[in-house]
């Protein structure tokens, strides 16, 4: 295939495509603040970085990203855009439907921002109750990385820090502006959340998400001045590895051998 891009190939191509392999990848992300040195895009370009890069070490397709994501905690910093909960779980089911609809059975939603995490499994029950023939897995991006992590020297790895900014380093360098790039570690007022990442998994009871204003100025929740290629390559290599390995994982299944409900 000329591209693994969806969009990028006629409906011939597509056809074609069917007529073989009936795998495609819809990666999820957003647009909203990274602090003052990341793209509103980072989450999106991140995610779509990912899926092409192991998409294209398995000759499978990837669907259109849907950009905006679920982000009101982040809607005081210009230029966010939050959907609602509800309005991305619509969004996400009528773009698997109409996949579904021309041979596609085998759908991974990559996800690349923690605010859509909601949606997307309501919409993934929804879609699995009405296509009981096509397999639907929900992939988190961030469950991709455990060994590469190590290379990261802060403990507070939570939202445009040291991690996200090295990975962006390597899919859209020219957009980050490393001279703006801060360390600023959030405080919790009421002491309900904890950015630790020894803590940050650890907490029994889940308070939403804070109102990003109101734990952090800048919006980096970390230390994202410590970012560099080098640590982004290993995150990514990791990560695109783990993602080959599932993509493989799926298309050894035979449908006829799935069947939900």
């Amino acid at each position: 295939m000329e591209s693994v891009l969806l969009e990028e190939l006629s409906w011939f191509d597509v056809q074609n495509y069917l007529e073989k392999e009936c795998l495609i990848m819809l990666p999820i992300g957003s647009i909203e603040q990274h602090g003052p040195h990341l793209p509103l895009a980072t989450d999106s370009i991140n995610v779509q970085y990912l899926a092409c890069k192991a998409a294209a070490a398995c000759n499978v397709l990837v669907a259109p990203t849907i950009r905006p994501g679920v982000s009101f905690n982040h809607i005081d910093f210009p230029g966010t855009i939050s959907l609602q909960p509800e309005t991305l779980t619509r969004i996400i089911e009528d773009m698997v439907i109409s996949l579904v609809s021309h041979g596609f059975k085998k759908i991974i939603i990559l996800n690349g921002h923690g605010g859509n995490n909601a949606s997307i499994e309501v919409a993934s029950i929804n879609l699995k109750q009405r296509f009981q023939d096509v397999l639907i897995g929900i992939l988190h991006s961030w469950l991709l990385c455990k060994e590469g992590s190590k290379v990261l020297e802060s403990p507070i790895r939570y939202h445009a820090d040291e991690g996200e900014t090295s990975r962006t380093l390597i899919s859209a360098k020219h957009l980050v502006k490393m001279e703006r790039a801060k360390m600023e570690i959030p405080k919790s007022r009421s002491g309900l959340f904890n950015f630790q990442i020894t803590e940050v998994f650890n907490q029994t009871t889940f308070y939403g998400l804070p109102r990003t204003k109101s734990v952090t100025r800048t919006g980096v929740f970390g230390d994202a001045s410590i970012a560099s290629e080098q640590k982004g390559q290993v995150l990514y290599k990791e990560m695109i590895d783990n993602l080959i390995s599932e993509i493989k994982r799926l298309l050894s299944v035979r449908l006829e051998d799935y069947v939900e409900g």
